[in-house]
């Protein structure tokens, strides 16, 4: 069966779809899309495949999604709006961070948001362009200032996401990166998640002193702290306090790429590792 072959008039797309002639020819005309052949007579014939993209068009317009940039990701080969890869949306947007594309990246961003919902939008899609971008700047294949940019850009659109998720009344917990410990976009997705959970947080940024958590928390009355750790040396450096719960007096969870590959350095410092998949943080932290 040839997908291609065009065989169905406007009418019978009409009838298919729901689709009025006057829009189909809107999107014929003003975004190239689709493209059906002719009869002999010059009277328009649609293939399987123009039903396909039509369909596809009118689910992305359904989900949010502008017709135009709906149209882009026709000629872009996206199949199926419901259905989006991940990894196709992180690759768009890693392609606008690093051309400093500011536009282009928050189209991106929506795109995710609306296709994938707003948790994979940021534990998968943003998370993972960041990480990419963090990849090649080590290879030597991106600036720093790239990396900022993308940084910067990652923290206001988490934000904007924390701020509509609001407090809820699950519990008190306080979020921060220790001292030596520069990196909080991870932290940040997680407290989002948090935050959809119920929980009520208190983000203090990166760098902080473990003195000052320790003060601020009790003044929160926080039933936890959870500290993000990205490099060994940060990590190294919480020896000094440990036990941490002791010191901090206060349930204490770390997370971070600096546990991967030894989640046990948790508990050793007096502390607990629930994995670094704000998904999986959340459940946990709700079953112990």
């Amino acid at each position: 069966m040839n997908s291609a072959e065009p065989k169905y008039t406007v009418a019978q797309i009409e009838a298919r779809t729901g689709v009025r002639a006057n829009t189909l020819r809107q999107w014929e005309r003003r975004y190239d899309v689709p493209r059906p052949a002719r009869s002999d007579s010059g009277y328009r014939l649609y293939s399987d495949d123009d039903i396909a993209i039509i369909e596809f068009l009118k689910a992305s317009a359904a989900k949010g999604i502008a017709i135009s940039r709906a149209a882009e990701m026709v000629r872009a080969g996206v199949k199926d709006p419901l259905r989006v890869d991940p990894e196709a949306l992180r690759e768009g947007l890693v392609a606008a961070l690093l051309e400093g594309q500011a536009a282009r990246a928050e189209r991106a961003w929506h795109e995710a948001l609306v296709l994938t919902g707003p948790e994979s939008a940021a534990a998968e899609v943003l998370a993972g362009a960041l990480r990419e971008i963090g990849d090649r700047w080590h290879r030597g294949q991106a600036s720093v200032a790239q990396e900022h940019f993308a940084t910067a850009f990652a923290h206001a659109r988490l934000a904007a996401l924390i701020e509509l998720a609001g407090n809820g009344i699950a519990g008190n917990l306080a979020l921060a990166t220790p001292a030596g410990e520069h990196h909080a976009v991870g932290l940040l997705i997680l407290e989002f998640f948090l935050r959809r959970a119920g929980y009520s947080t208190y983000a203090l940024g990166a760098n902080l002193p473990l003195g000052e958590l320790r003060d601020y928390a009790r003044g929160v009355d926080a039933g936890a702290v959870m500290l993000g750790v990205t490099s060994v040396s940060a990590l190294e450096s919480l020896a000094a306090h440990a036990p941490l719960r002791r010191f901090l007096g206060v349930r204490v969870i770390l997370g971070g790429q600096a546990l991967e590959t030894d989640p046990d350095r948790a508990r050793k410092l007096g502390a607990e590792f629930l994995g670094n998949d704000p998904r999986e943080v959340v459940a946990r932290l709700a079953a112990r």
